[in-house]
């Protein structure tokens, strides 16, 4: 089972992620509130789609997927499996 939100063995929240993905970029506080959030909602259930993502977020499908190639091209998570019975890791 995965951990709950506030709980997760990564601690997404913590200011060592948040460290880690400053040190490599330049974005704003809120591009990287976002990607942190996401990352906790896979820490909740990893085999969540863009949809549900953007659903969760309230942004929209286009933006969820270039967020989500951000954290995947940046070595944060990664796809195991297809698209339809894949599920997301964050590494």
């Amino acid at each position: 089972t995965l951990p709950e939100t506030g709980t997760t063995l990564l601690k997404i929240g913590t200011t060592d992620w948040r460290n880690r993905i400053s040190a490599k970029t330049d974005l704003q506080e809120r591009q990287i509130a976002l990607l942190l959030r996401l990352m906790e909602i896979i820490c909740e259930d990893n085999s969540v789609s863009y949809s549900q993502l953007a659903k969760i977020t309230g942004r929209t499908r286009s933006i969820i997927q270039k967020y989500m190639l951000y954290l995947n091209e940046n070595g944060y998570i990664r796809r195991i499996g297809d698209k339809y019975s894949g599920h997301w890791e964050i590494i």
